[in-house]
């Protein structure tokens, strides 16, 4: 696990295979690493007025089995795990990977939408952006049936059987715009775009 400032976001990459497979004390290890480095980011918001989350499993996906939601797999523990502390430290965004396709949630904590837009928003926005593997030598499209959003929460989804690779852009425009796009990357056209605006909060 690592973090970074980047510009105007700071940017906390974590492991999240720990949950699953390291020696005993990693994640904990992890976590309060996290906690500490929530804080400070916090505290420097006047140099990075934003807050940005990596990882690879994601703790919001509408994919078909159930590991995102179904208890006792790996979307219930990851939010036991992460999404108080992800909305007590007010971070912006957070970005998974793992499930080939790209969703983007509204702000939501505890699988319950915050609000239906992305202005002054308390609760994070999730987004997965794995749709740039697992092209199967297809026609650069990822072989990942996900048919249907999983809940309310789901704002945004890449339905069908295939779907082409794409990529996000991330783009501080400012202390209180934040710009996120998808990129499709056959085409390069624009799949999805939306502003994160934050302008009353105290930095």
């Amino acid at each position: 696990w690592w973090s970074a400032d980047i510009n105007g976001v700071h940017v906390a990459g974590l492991n999240t295979e720990v949950f699953h497979n390291a020696s005993e004390g990693v994640a904990e290890e992890m976590m309060a690493w996290l906690r500490q480095d929530l804080i400070t980011a916090n505290r420097r918001r006047h140099l990075q007025p934003w807050v940005v989350l990596l990882g690879h499993r994601p703790s919001y996906c509408s994919e078909p089995d159930g590991w995102c939601k179904r208890m006792g797999t790996t979307g219930p523990a990851f939010r036991d795990e992460f999404e108080s502390l992800l909305y007590e430290q007010q971070v912006d965004l957070a970005l998974w990977g793992h499930q080939h396709v790209y969703e983007r949630s509204w702000p939501v904590f505890n699988r319950t939408v915050a609000a239906k837009h992305y202005h002054n928003s308390a609760a994070p926005v999730h987004i997965v952006t794995g749709a740039g593997g697992n092209t199967d030598d297809f026609m650069a499209m990822s072989m990942e049936a996900v048919l249907q959003p999983d809940g309310e929460w789901s704002a945004f989804l890449d339905a069908g059987r295939v779907h082409f690779c794409s990529y996000g852009r991330l783009l501080a425009a400012n202390s209180t715009h934040l710009q996120v796009e998808q990129v499709n990357g056959i085409t390069g056209s624009i799949m999805d775009e939306f502003w994160i605006v934050k302008d009353k909060r105290k930095i």
